[in-house]
């Protein structure tokens, strides 16, 4: 039970008295306690967890952030691979069409290319049958996806040239 000085008549009153017992003047106040080493103790635990709070979520924040920037990149790398995916589809379509068989067509070492200009292609290997009925050989190819931008090494003079142009790393 703290004390303190009642402003009528200057007693001693216990500051959980509902009157001076005096006067009968109104209850004093509580004097402002000082903080003890508890209480500082507290005080700085308290501040210590709000400060972490709102740093993890500053960090939680920016993890975020990173995920969601490394997603939007992997989302962009499937995009493309699957436009290089179609690519070369369409470039085997458009080789098959440029044989007496297509359906005998045989494919290896196809791959997609943006050569030293830049421009996309289909890259590869072919090897189909013949008007006699036999297959000729592998031959490479150019295929920039429709039957007009096809290039088989057997019908270009000079096949070489583009090869190196549109094909070599």
């Amino acid at each position: 039970m703290a004390l303190a000085t009642c402003k009528e008549c200057g007693r001693q009153v216990s500051t959980q008295a509902k009157a001076c017992p005096g006067c009968g003047g109104p209850p004093p106040k509580t004097p402002p306690q000082k903080i003890t080493w508890k209480g500082w103790t507290a005080l700085f635990l308290v501040g210590w967890i709000v400060f972490s709070v709102y740093s993890n979520t500053d960090e939680t924040a920016a993890s975020q952030q990173a995920g969601a920037k490394a997603k939007e990149t992997q989302n962009a790398a499937r995009e493309e691979q699957s436009r290089q995916w179609t690519w070369v589809s369409k470039g085997k379509e458009a080789v098959k069409q440029r044989l007496k068989d297509p359906d005998s067509a045989q494919f290896r070492n196809v791959y997609f290319h943006r050569g030293k200009s830049g421009v996309p292609v289909a890259c590869g290997q072919v090897n189909a049958k013949n008007s006699m009925g036999g297959y000729s050989g592998f031959q490479r190819f150019v295929s920039g996806t429709t039957v007009e931008l096809t290039y088989l090494e057997k019908e270009v003079v000079g096949f070489a040239k583009v090869w190196n142009e549109l094909c070599a790393n």
